[in-house]
């Protein structure tokens, strides 16, 4: 690892312009591992410009602002690409003339290819990967950079709860805290403490959600967890009763197609198990769904598709959403829309009026 630290410096010692971008949609690990990264080069280069890019995230905005600069007359850049493997994830580089990528990301290979390409599925977040870089580098990092680091970990670990934690994920822990004076309270305050229409959404799901013996409920979440990681795309769907032509047959309408039903789930890229998990969940027969941020890491293309499949379901569906285009191809009747956290017909003029508002309120 030693070297590649070293590519890395010297590739961002090289340029004077830098431009850091993460995924739309982002979490505290996109959010965090960007501005940690952009403050840490400033504090390293005074001189250089350096710019963390994308929509911000309201709730986010205690991990530090974003940068809005006019990116047409930002030339000879070297584009910093964190936490997504696809470019069509990538938020707002569109007028972006770059030289050259670095890319370091915690998801599987897919379609960005770094001059100087760091990419660990191995490692818990991208936080982790960023932390890494400070500790084993001349690269600088100040208690703020720290604790952006430290929640990007937590989150993306679920609190070091889940498989993606690591024994070199605590060590990394260990040393971030051990050099710098974090503020845990403050960290887990901001991280999970819940807005008023939060609760007034939690509030509306007791009050107006009844689970009877007849409610089958299907619950499609980003971590994945209808999934068996350790078997084939095919094997995972030996319980439905269908012959193999059957699943290849559904799976082609899931993009799947040839030898690739034969791979095993763990090598998948991020967007690829998010197919199959939807595949899965098509085939429950339940009643109810539960759809948790469907759309992400998939294209628009695949967005499309797995709309139309969805589009007609005749049972219950509970949707979180920050994707327009997927919410306005369903049949979807009602919505709680926050931060208003009241219930209403749905209307897109609505949803892009508060969109407005909390990108003025970054």
């Amino acid at each position: 690892m030693k070297e590649m630290y070293k590519k890395i410096f010297k590739i961002i010692k090289k340029y004077d312009n830098i431009v850091l971008a993460r995924h739309i949609s982002p979490d505290p690990d996109a959010i965090a591992s960007q501005i940690a990264l952009r403050d840490s080069i400033k504090l390293t280069f005074p001189e250089k410009n350096v710019y963390a890019i994308g929509a911000g995230v309201h709730k986010f905005k205690y991990l530090g602002s974003l940068d809005k600069p006019e990116l047409s007359s930002v030339e000879n850049a070297l584009l910093v690409v964190l936490d997504v493997p696809n470019f069509c994830r990538v938020d707002g580089i569109d007028d972006l003339q770059y030289q050259a990528i670095l890319k370091i990301d915690h998801h599987p290979e897919e379609d960005i290819v770094g001059d100087v390409d760091w990419t660990d599925s191995t490692k818990s977040s991208t936080c982790e990967m960023i932390a890494n870089l400070l500790l084993n580098s001349p690269l600088k990092m100040d208690t703020k950079v720290a604790e952006d680091l430290f929640v990007g970990m937590v989150f993306d670990s679920d609190r070091f709860l889940l498989p993606n934690t690591s024994v070199a994920t605590l060590k990394t822990v260990y040393e971030l805290v051990n050099t710098s004076n974090i503020n845990f309270v403050n960290l887990y305050d901001n991280l999970y403490e819940r807005s008023i229409s939060e609760e007034k959404f939690r509030a509306y799901l007791i009050n107006n959600i009844e689970i009877t013996e007849k409610t089958d409920i299907a619950h499609y979440a980003q971590e994945h967890e209808i999934l068996e990681h350790n078997k084939t795309i095919l094997e995972n769907f030996a319980n439905f009763g269908l012959a193999d032509y059957e699943i290849r047959r559904m799976l082609g309408s899931f993009l799947f197609s040839g030898e690739d039903i034969f791979k095993k789930v763990e090598v998948l890229s991020p967007g690829e198990r998010s197919r199959v998990a939807l595949a899965k969940i098509s085939l429950t027969g339940a009643n109810t769904l539960l759809l948790d941020e469907p759309t992400n890491h998939l294209d628009p293309m695949t967005q499309l598709i797995i709309s139309d499949t969805f589009k007609n379901y005749e049972g219950t569906m509970l949707l979180v959403s920050h994707n327009l285009d997927f919410v306005d191809n369903l049949n979807i009747n009602r919505m709680l829309l926050l931060p208003s956290g009241r219930i209403t017909y749905y209307d897109r003029d609505i949803v892009m009026h508060y969109e407005m508002l909390d990108e003025e309120n970054q």
